[in-house]
């Protein structure tokens, strides 16, 4: 899928406030979260539609969640 460039500045700034927030939250939350983040992400490879895909891709760049990554 194509990587439409012109959204990273704004990725970018969502990150940079969000991510503070994200520190502050239990292990248990962020485990919880990022467990979830990866189970989106192998629905959104199931669907045909490449949005689901690219959403779920941009929310885990968000929330620096690794979805290469051991599952």
């Amino acid at each position: 899928m194509a990587e439409p460039t012109n959204f990273y500045p704004l990725l970018a700034l969502v990150k940079t406030l969000f991510f503070p927030l994200l520190k502050m939250v239990t292990e248990f939350i962020k485990e919880l979260l990022e467990d979830s983040i990866k189970k989106l992400w192998v629905k959104a490879q199931e669907t045909e539609s490449p949005w689901d895909d690219f959403f779920v891709e941009r929310l885990a760049y968000i929330l620096s969640i690794d979805l290469d990554g051991d599952e």
